[in-house]
């Protein structure tokens, strides 16, 4: 089974106050993406969310979906299992951080597994990614990337990507900025 990683960077692709970056923000991410997406287990609460550094003096929190069964995928239809990885900044606008489901975008990171159709269901999460303004790169993993046991309490211990690698590897590949916000 082929693991693709989807590494989608908003790059500039938002602008405004913080309230309304993450409003559109948040209304892709939860609304459209969910709509394009049959979530067979999963598609609710994240898995484990952690603060994994500072951007700009900000804390930059990990949200995990970890392995998601989907059944269709855009116009794509198959058994997937799918992982995201959602960067996001704290927020310096009261309005964002009196709203819990308001978030700010940073980086985004699809994993997707499958017997078939891998390539073509990651191609529709990097079309959707794209008509948002993001710069998206598909890659397989192939043991590309250091990993991490974490325990996530409706799967057991599983296996993830090491956050600091994930971050790295966006840079490499879509010139995720380490240090700057991209807004």
């Amino acid at each position: 089974m082929r693991e693709l990683i989807i590494l989608c960077n908003p790059a500039g692709a938002y602008s405004g106050t913080e309230a309304e970056i993450a409003k559109a923000y948040t209304e892709a991410a939860l609304g459209e993406y969910e709509a394009m997406a049959d979530f067979k287990q999963g598609g609710g609460e994240s898995d484990h969310v952690r603060v994994v550094g500072t951007k700009q003096g900000r804390d930059l929190t990990l949200s995990i979906y970890a392995q998601e069964k989907v059944t269709r995928m855009g116009g794509v239809r198959g058994d997937f299992a799918t992982s995201s990885y959602l960067f996001n900044p704290a927020s310096s606008d009261p309005e964002v951080e009196a709203n819990a489901d308001l978030c700010l975008p940073d980086l985004d990171v699809v994993t997707l597994r499958a017997e078939t159709d891998e390539l073509v269901a990651a191609q529709e999460v990097r079309a959707f990614y794209e008509r948002h303004g993001w710069r998206v790169a598909i890659v397989e993993s192939a043991g590309m990337l250091t990993t991490e046991k974490l325990t996530v309490p409706r799967l057991g211990p599983i296996e993830i990507f090491q956050p600091d690698a994930l971050r790295q590897f966006a840079a490499d590949y879509v010139g995720y900025d380490l240090k700057r916000l991209c807004f």
